[in-house]
């Protein structure tokens, strides 16, 4: 299979895709070497520019989110909205880049919003709390969208496990401060954490084969790579359902 896909096969595998979901705001979680490069681009910014473009083509007014993730906030305790790199990919980068008043203040989990409907810019005390940009993607019925990403990159589940309050991450708190432009404030960050030489070992495949099962689970491709996506309310309410009966359900045995 060719590393190049063709414009034409970029923008109809795009449009089949958004048009296949519902209505909402749509948290993107991409690997684009998977989906493919585009034909006749060279050097990552090029091949950014063109996905950007596509991109917008698509979405048009419709708002979406690209994960901005910038964990060296937890030993450094500076996180710089305009300056702190994304550690999630090329793409998330370009984006953290051309849009650097788009990226919400929450230190270690922030997100690109682009088309902004009403998600808050402002710092969440708890990455995954109900006033977290999770929290608010529930709210606004919106969706997780893997674009050539595994399944396993779903950071999702941590707000699902805030929710449920399970016991086999605790909770800690990261002090620190947020550079935006020429302001500075403190800012104290709290999430569930995995205790040290414990293992927390997630059940991907299995999770996904099972909301697969329950018809939760769209699937489609764009370019070269097989992509899944899910309504963040429905696989909420599910597996906070299961989780009442087994805390465990989301690890391996």
């Amino acid at each position: 299979m060719s590393l190049f896909v063709s414009e034409q096969t970029l923008l109809g595998g795009f449009q089949g895709a958004f048009r296949a979901l519902g209505a909402g705001p749509v948290l993107v979680h991409s690997d684009l070497f998977q989906v493919g490069m585009p034909a006749e681009c060279s050097g990552k910014e090029a091949i950014c520019r063109r996905y950007s473009e596509v991109l917008h083509a698509v979405v048009g007014q419709r708002c979406v989110l690209f994960p901005t993730f910038n964990y060296s906030f937890c030993s450094r305790g500076v996180y710089d909205v305009q300056g702190s790199p994304s550690e999630v990919g090329v793409f998330s980068e370009y984006l953290r880049q051309r849009y650097p008043r788009c990226r919400t203040r929450t230190p270690v989990f922030n997100f690109c919003v682009l088309n902004n409907d009403g998600f808050s810019l402002e710092p969440a005390d708890n990455c995954f709390g109900t006033a977290s940009t999770f929290g608010e993607l529930v709210q606004k019925n919106g969706w997780i969208l893997f674009l050539g990403a595994p399944f396993s990159s779903n950071t999702f589940i941590h707000h699902i496990e805030e929710l449920a309050e399970i016991t086999y991450r605790r909770h800690m708190v990261f002090t620190g401060k947020i550079i935006d432009g020429m302001y500075e404030r403190p800012v104290e960050l709290t999430y569930r954490v995995r205790p040290l030489g414990d293992a927390v070992v997630y059940d991907w495949d299995r999770l996904e084969r099972d909301l697969d099962h329950q018809g939760l689970l769209w699937r489609g491709v764009v370019g070269n790579a097989s992509c899944v996506a899910f309504r963040a309310r429905a696989v909420l309410d599910y597996w906070l359902e299961r989780l009442k009966y087994n805390e465990r359900f989301l690890l391996t045995p």
